[in-house]
């Protein structure tokens, strides 16, 4: 009778326990017991039964979808920890409406792109808001180091197959560095531990203080994932700030926060470019101002892309239909060039030589004064704007120019200026004035002619940098002689364009 009460009892009791593990949430684990599946796994319902955040739901066609924002919260997995770290950021970026209106407007041009290249990849889509917490999606911010959307280092962009060189910062170019990290977060995380969580950790701080942190958990059998790992917290704040922006962008309902629409749909598309071109004329090809070219392409640092190809622009792609490659000027730059002090040569003749100015001549060779040694080479950097005015279209005349201080402006050939719009000698200019200039090019074969006649004529057209001792020595003739046959004075100015007899035969026309 006593054994029959208490094997009824003990019925009792199992009813009661199986009725309570079914009706109450699984317990949260402890902040010192938190596994990889607490955090890093897609959440599931039956990992975390009555977790604060939704289930994400995999919609049919993600195209279908207005809203980048959208596509990206429909396919969240990662599990946000209910930590005090992440729960201090959280509300720290859920009163920035501001910042984050700036954020939306910064990434509209890319975000896209970067949404669909994880989708393709199929890397966590979460992975898209690492530039808000790096650069606030600013392609052009230079930190410690370190430069662009991603805030990659030197080292490490070159590792991952990004060009810096005088002409371009592939950190800079928000599409190609995009291509760059995500090979780099893929690497991280095959080798740490297959955790999206410590891929990014060791983004911010280094793979190896990672690396090590989990090598030393797994010789004390502690668990691998980030939060188990003893990392000083100055080495992995951007992983709670990260984590907490995933929570608002999941729910921004809920922590009162508005994310400004960006529409689910390419921004521009990629042109291939054989050879060196202008920004200023490409824009101009594809129907859109240079800035919007700009804004689209972050990563050139001059007017034009480096003399060595291919390049590849981004065009807005309303506009790409009407890019038309063919009409684009191929530049002829020089990247690197070298020039070696000669007797005589100062910075400022140096740099009137090669159309650059003297404070790039001094940024470029890293100078603090401007004394040069003879035999020793000299780096010439092409000149941005001189670049540009050589190859500009047009000039307006400003009040108190005159041909003669227009072509020393534009370091072009004053008489060839004159001629190209078709202005009689000594002919007055007004302001407002709209005059075409020659382009390089153009300036470089009539020159050539010019120089051809004259020698056959016995006459010389005087170039910018002339003198009757250069001219003198070109002629084989005496300075003298050049003065009694052109009845000049001693101390006479020549100007570009002038011309002057360079035997005893001939005359002036």
């Amino acid at each position: 009778m006593l054994n029959k009460y208490l094997l009824l009892v003990l019925l009792l009791l199992l009813t009661s326990c199986t009725a309570t593990n079914n009706n109450k949430p699984a317990p949260a684990p402890s902040k010192t017991e938190s596994s990889s599946s607490d955090f890093h796994h897609p959440v599931t319902t039956s990992e975390v039964p009555n977790s604060p955040i939704a289930e994400p739901n995999e919609p049919a066609n993600l195209a279908a979808l207005d809203d980048v924002w959208l596509r990206i919260r429909q396919q969240m997995s990662i599990n946000v920890a209910d930590r005090p770290e992440i729960a201090m950021e959280r509300k720290f970026y859920s009163r920035q409406q501001k910042f984050l209106n700036d954020v939306a407007t910064r990434a509209d041009p890319f975000l896209y792109y970067i949404v669909t290249r994880l989708e393709q990849r199929g890397m966590p889509i979460e992975l898209a808001l690492i530039p808000i917490v790096e650069s606030a999606f600013n392609p052009q911010i230079k930190g410690a180091g370190v430069s662009g959307m991603w805030q990659m280092a030197p080292q490490t962009a070159k590792n991952f197959g990004l060009k810096i060189n005088y002409w371009y910062d592939g950190r800079n170019d928000a599409i190609a560095s995009t291509e760059a990290v995500l090979d780099l977060l893929q690497y991280l995380h095959d080798n740490l531990e297959h955790d999206w969580i410590n891929a990014v950790a060791a983004y911010n701080s280094g793979e190896a203080r990672i690396q090590n942190a989990i090598i030393r958990n797994k010789a004390k059998g502690k668990p691998t994932d980030f939060y188990s790992l003893n990392i000083p917290v100055k080495y992995t704040r951007t992983v709670p700030k990260w984590l907490a922006l995933v929570d608002i962008v999941r729910n921004p309902e809920r922590h009162q926060v508005q994310l400004k629409p960006i529409a689910n749909k390419p921004q521009f598309a990629i042109a291939k470019i054989k050879g060196p071109v202008d920004l200023a004329q490409a824009a101009q090809a594809s129907g859109i101002s240079l800035a919007q070219l700009k804004r689209f392409n972050t990563g050139f640092k001059r007017h034009a892309t480096s003399p060595d190809g291919p390049h590849q622009l981004a065009i807005p792609v309303d506009n790409f239909s009407k890019f038309d490659p063919s009409g684009l000027k191929v530049q002829k730059l020089v990247a690197g060039q070298s020039y070696k002090i000669k007797k005589g040569d100062t910075l400022g003749s140096i740099a009137a030589k090669f159309g650059v100015s003297i404070n790039q001549l001094k940024k470029q060779n890293n100078l603090k004064s401007n004394t040069l040694t003879v035999g020793n080479s000299i780096q010439i950097p092409p000149e941005a704007e001189t670049a540009r005015a050589k190859s500009a279209s047009t000039y307006k005349v400003r009040k108190g120019d005159n041909i003669w201080t227009i072509s020393k402006k534009l370091k072009i050939d004053a008489e060839q200026l004159r001629v190209a719009n078709k202005l009689a000698s000594g002919a007055e200019l007004k302001p407002g004035q709209i005059l075409q200039v020659p382009s390089a090019s153009e300036l470089a074969k009539k020159s050539s002619k010019k120089s051809k006649a004259s020698n056959t004529s016995g006459l010389y057209t005087v170039q910018s940098g002339d003198s009757l001792d250069k001219i003198a020595r070109k002629h084989k003739v005496k300075i003298s002689d050049l003065i009694k046959w052109n009845d000049l004075k001693k101390s006479y100015m020549l100007k570009p364009g002038m011309k002057l007899k360079v035997s005893g035969s001939g005359s002036k026309s």
